[in-house]
Formats: structure tokens, C-alpha cells, sequence
């Protein structure tokens, strides 16, 4: 029987690692091929990915930067609303800082006071003021109830058509929407209209936070 002559053996090599050295000597080829699969794109990409990251540095600086400038600029409000309202130049603050929730607060404070000293119609543009300037600020729901007190006062009817509106507006704060069902409730019960007043009284006690309405309606009751 013939026999194929067996392939020389490395005299270097212990029988057992043949096949190792060769596993071995596979491994570093495709270790070298592998670092220079890396090398070789990091040589065609380094210009793209060094713009990234400079791109990148340059994007976060600007958001820190804007943000900073961003809270300075807040500060310098608040100074100047501090500043108005210890010379009582709120109303100047007002012209100077319309835009700006603070500006709208300010004029949320000054129609308060118009509206005590019965300068309704002031009070009415103070407080639309402040709804324009207050956004998304609960405070913005003050001015518009303010609004519907001011337009009562000038004009019953109108004004309670505009209280008739926030009562009826589920998205504004159930404390405002109670208190404007309050002074219709009232309203109706001054006139007699008992079907009303009854209507008024349970849609306002079903109000999870109406305040302290539901005390006020159990009293006047």
C-alpha cells in the first residue's frame, strides 16, 4: 500500500504546536490587515471627521453661549422691573418690556389697581395687555378673567357673555372657570332664575380644583 510521504515538521516546534503556529501566524495577518483597513481610512477620512467635531465643539459653545447670554438678559429684566417698581415707573417698564412675561405681570398688577380705583376702562387695557404678554403662564388666565370683570363693570351684558365664554372654557384654570361660574351664579340668583342658579352651583362643585368657590356658593346659598 502506497503511502503519501508526510510533510517535513518544523525541527523548532513540538509536535502539538504545528497547527498553532500556523493559527497564529493567520491571526497576526489579519491583525495587520485589520490595523491597516483603519489606517487607511482614517487617512481618507480624517479631514471629514476632524470638521465634525470641530462643527460639533463650535455647535455646543454656541448653545452654552446663547444660554448664558439667555439668563443675563432675564437678569437685566427682572433688575429693571425691581428698579420701576421702587421709582413707581411700572408703566414706562410696561412700554419698555411689553413682550416679556414680566412686562405682563407688571401690567397684571397695574390693572388690579386701576380696576380698585373703578378706572375700568384702564384696567380693561392694562389686562389685555397683560393676557398678550403672559403666554403660557397660568398668570394669563387672571388677566383674562380681569378682562371679563372690566367689561362687566363698562357693559353688564357684555361682560357676562365674556364670563358666560371662560365658565364654559375647559382649558383655562378650574379656579378661574369657578370663580367666573360664581359671579354668574350670583347673577342669577339676583335675578330670580332659580334653574340657573342650580345649574351654576353643581357644575362648579363638580370642579376638582375650584378653590374656595364651593365654600363661597354654599354660604351664599
Amino acid at each position: 500500500m502506497h503511502r503519501e510521504p508526510k510533510k517535513p515538521k518544523n525541527p523548532l516546534l513540538p509536535d502539538d504546536d504545528q497547527g498553532n503556529a500556523s493559527k497564529s501566524v493567520d491571526a497576526s495577518h489579519m491583525e495587520l490587515s485589520a490595523e491597516e483597513r483603519i489606517t487607511s481610512y482614517w487617512e481618507k477620512n480624517k479631514s471629514s471627521i476632524i470638521g465634525a467635531i470641530i462643527i460639533s465643539t463650535i455647535a455646543i459653545i454656541g448653545v452654552q453661549g446663547y444660554k448664558l447670554a439667555e439668563e443675563k438678559a432675564k437678569l437685566k429684566i427682572q433688575n429693571a422691573y425691581e428698579e420701576a417698581k421702587l421709582n413707581d415707573s411700572l408703566e414706562s417698564f410696561i412700554e419698555t418690556h411689553s413682550e416679556t412675561v414680566l412686562g405682563g405681570f407688571a401690567a397684571l398688577e397695574l390693572a388690579n389697581r386701576a380696576y380698585e380705583d373703578s378706572e375700568y376702562s384702564v384696567a380693561l387695557e392694562l389686562y389685555t395687555a397683560a393676557e398678550k404678554a403672559l403666554g403660557n403662564s397660568p398668570l394669563k388666565d387672571k388677566a383674562r378673567i380681569g378682562i371679563a370683570f372690566a367689561r362687566y363693570q363698562i357693559d353688564s351684558a357684555d361682560g357676562l357673555s365674556a364670563l358666560e365664554s371662560l365658565f364654559a372654557d375647559t382649558t383655562i384654570l378650574e379656579s378661574v372657570r369657578a370663580e367666573a361660574g360664581y359671579v354668574l351664579l350670583v347673577d342669577a340668583k339676583s335675578k330670580g332664575d332659580s334653574a340657573k342658579v342650580k345649574a351654576f352651583a353643581e357644575s362648579i362643585n363638580a370642579l376638582d380644583n375650584a378653590g374656595s368657590w364651593k365654600f363661597r356658593i354654599s354660604q351664599f346659598l
